[in-house]
């Protein structure tokens, strides 16, 4: 896109050539980065233009999509005519009326009020859970109402989150469409460190399985003492009792092979669930997992998806079947089967009943842009709330808000999105953000 704007910029001819069109269509035009912006001027300066956009649904700014450009717009095109389209065909007056509460609190937008034909309806409504699996299983319920005859679709912030409701959903028989088949997740380094970790406590003489795991459990070997161990460890030696052997010198080191030795053998003990748990803590593998973005959200799923195993082998056979069901729901008619799709994924499609979950202040919004917005700078705090704006106006009849109170065991606020939107109709407690 540089190249072609400077070659647009530098050579009239092209630039001529390119620009001989008497009309110039640019749809989707919120979602225009500043550079496409630009090059549309040029071929556009000889004729007409028109742009359809609308600055409340701007929400790739990850792309670069600059919705200030289109709110700007008659400083860039002065003799530019605004033509409102104020009209939803899709949503009950209930969802429109608190839409247009939520959002035109946004500072960076084209002032506008919509408004519907359509009937009342009922308001959406807030869900509270106790925890991430109580989530689900509310979730469950409204779906099992009637999703034959619904169009239906859970909406989420984080791409991960849809997987673990695709496994509830797999043993409630209830068939779900998925765009993404999700095979980085099951891909990913920290389902092959988890199981590595278990390996390892079930052969404690596999120095293969140890060097991928020793540098993630808080503790400093050095690569010298790793070849050292593979030169002269014998074949069925335990590579702990053999490190003992090397730092038995060395105070530190003997304390971190007692936490890790212990650990191990807990980690042999213990159903897959609980030990997550001594993985994440004892062996210290939250420090590793919080340098690397991203790997504690799979981890957490991960975690959720071990809910009820009794063995690391039924949860490797659990995951393969999640896989396997997740990849032949990428070929699911969409219309007969509940939609699992993320916020931006949603964009442009409608469904009778939506439900948007995982709803956590720090995740949605997210944490940076709570912090930036504590700076005054709002724009990336904004784009959330028209993320939010543009889930619950998927809704044709029926919004849901579920948030769980506890997220990998600790407690967790409400996203303040849910107040925002709901509060001309709904009493908040004082607390609530």
């Amino acid at each position: 896109m540089s190249l072609a704007y400077s070659v647009l910029k530098s050579d009239e001819g092209v630039c001529a050539g390119y620009a001989a069109h008497r009309f110039v269509h640019v749809d989707e035009a919120q979602d225009v980065s500043l550079l496409q912006h630009k090059v549309i001027e040029l071929l556009s300066k000889n004729g007409s233009l028109f742009m359809v956009a609308d600055t409340d649904q701007s929400i790739y700014g990850f792309r670069g999509a600059d919705p200030e450009y289109i709110v700007n717009i008659n400083m860039i095109y002065p003799d530019a005519e605004i033509i409102k389209l104020e009209t939803n065909y899709r949503s009950t007056a209930c969802i429109v009326e608190l839409s247009n509460s939520f959002i035109s609190r946004n500072v960076y937008r084209h002032p506008k009020r919509m408004d519907t034909l359509n009937e009342k309806g009922k308001y959406p409504c807030y869900i509270s859970a106790k925890d991430s699996k109580d989530q689900i299983r509310k979730v469950i319920e409204l779906l099992a109402d009637g999703y034959a005859k619904k169009t239906a679709a859970v909406l989420y912030r984080n791409n991960l989150s849809g997987i673990p409701v695709a496994y509830e959903l797999i043993k409630n028989g209830i068939p779900f469409y998925m765009r993404d088949n999700y095979s980085n997740f099951f891909r990913h380094p920290v389902i092959a460190d988890v199981f590595n970790f278990f390996h390892f406590s079930e052969n404690p003489d596999d120095i293969e399985c140890f060097k991928k795991i020793y540098f993630k459990m808080g503790a400093p070997f050095s690569k010298t003492c790793i070849t050292y161990l593979e030169s002269n460890a014998g074949a069925s030696r335990n590579i702990i009792i053999s490190l003992f052997d090397i730092y038995w010198k060395n105070r530190d080191m003997r304390e971190h092979l007692f936490r890790i030795r212990k650990a191990i053998k807990k980690i042999r003990r213990s159903k897959p669930s609980r030990a997550f748990d001594i993985i994440f803590n004892d062996l210290c593998y939250e420090e590793y997992i919080k340098r690397n973005a991203g790997f504690s959200t799979v981890f957490s799923t991960l975690k959720q998806l071990s809910d009820g195993a009794k063995t690391i082998s039924e949860l490797q056979k659990r995951l393969g079947i999640i896989k396997r069901e997740i990849e032949r729901s990428c070929r699911t008619d969409s219309d007969s089967a509940v939609c699992l799709l993320t916020l931006h994924g949603s964009k442009g499609l409608e469904f009778d009943k939506v439900i948007l979950i995982d709803l956590i202040d720090g995740l949605f919004p997210a944490e940076k842009s709570l912090d930036k917005a504590a700076a005054d700078k709002k724009m990336l705090y904004e784009e959330e709330a028209r993320l939010f704006y543009v889930g619950v106006t998927r809704a044709r009849s029926e919004v849901f808000l579920v948030a769980p109170g506890k997220l990998d065991g600790k407690a967790v606020n409400p996203s303040r999105f849910i107040k925002r939107f709901l509060e001309p109709v709904y009493s908040f407690p004082a607390h609530w953000n």
